[in-house]
């Protein structure tokens, strides 16, 4: 797996400590989202934490929101309707602060998924053309 390469690198004791927290950071990230997408909540809750854990220590919000977005995404998939809602909005709440256009409409994709998920429909075409919106953004700014 792709991901292999990059734990080697970051576990390698010449790899620069700068470049060993960028790398576990996205490492980490990438596991919860890939461990998810597998299907497995609970493997993907144990890589989001550690995601968090870097993340907040050093300060990278940008991996705070993909942390707490991946925190929304798992309690979406054990179908914790008010759980997922409230990660998804603090995920979403703090990329629109730093203006980080991917996570915003990854989060609202997210969203739109919850939404979906529980039967609201206009909502999460709502959250759809918000994605749409953000995305068109990224490209003019």
């Amino acid at each position: 797996m792709f991901l292999d390469r990059v734990d080697h690198i970051a576990r390698d004791p010449a790899t620069s400590d700068w470049l060993k927290w960028r790398y576990s950071i996205h490492l980490y990230a990438s596991l919860g989202e890939f461990w998810l997408a597998r299907g497995d909540p609970d493997k993907a809750q144990e890589f989001t934490d550690q995601c968090l854990e870097v993340a907040t220590r050093t300060s990278s919000q940008k991996y705070v929101v993909k942390g707490w977005r991946l925190q929304g995404e798992i309690a979406l998939a054990q179908r914790q309707w008010k759980e997922a809602e409230g990660w998804l909005r603090q995920a979403l709440s703090l990329a629109q602060a730093v203006g980080n256009p991917t996570q915003i409409w990854k989060t609202h994709v997210a969203m739109g998924r919850l939404h979906a998920a529980v039967q609201q429909p206009e909502k999460a075409h709502r959250r759809i053309r918000q994605r749409a919106t953000s995305l068109n953004a990224s490209r003019c700014g």
